[in-house]
């Protein structure tokens, strides 16, 4: 009996451990909080960091998935930004690899999605080509 007991109760604490979390994109920009129809989301690979929007440090966000996600005002915005990603080299060894900080300027729409394509690096040489050239630039979703 205690073993059934103590077998289910493995099962659930298994499942709810596996069970994906979803993050709600980060506030960047001040004020209250308004509803996602009157500002622009950004959806941005791992890899790549923010440094800075519109002059302001802003905080490194952790990610759970491949992408994180932003909702900014609409309009001009300024950001600094710069690839960052771990290359295994073997199975145990790994090479840290970063691009200079860049800088960009885009404007977005209210409403709108924004996405940045992922890098697609098979090696440490395609790194560091991907960083020595990298540009910040996102495309406009829907």
């Amino acid at each position: 009996m205690f073993y059934r007991r103590g077998l289910w109760l493995l099962v659930v604490v298994s499942l709810v451990g596996c069970t994906p979390s979803v993050k709600a994109p980060a506030k960047w920009y001040s004020g209250e909080t308004l509803p996602v129809e009157q500002l622009a989301r950004l959806q941005i690979p791992d890899t790549v960091k923010i440094r800075a929007i519109d002059g302001r440090r802003v905080k490194e966000i952790s990610t759970l998935d491949s992408h994180y996600e932003v909702l900014v005002l609409p309009g001009k915005h300024e950001f600094i930004a710069q690839y960052q990603d771990f290359i295994h080299i073997t199975a145990v060894e790994f090479e840290k690899i970063r691009s200079e900080e860049v800088q960009a300027t885009m404007e977005f729409a209210a409403g709108k999605t924004y996405r940045m394509q992922e890098a697609k690096v098979r090696d440490v040489f395609d790194a560091y080509d991907y960083a020595k050239a990298f540009e910040f630039k996102l495309t406009l979703v829907e």
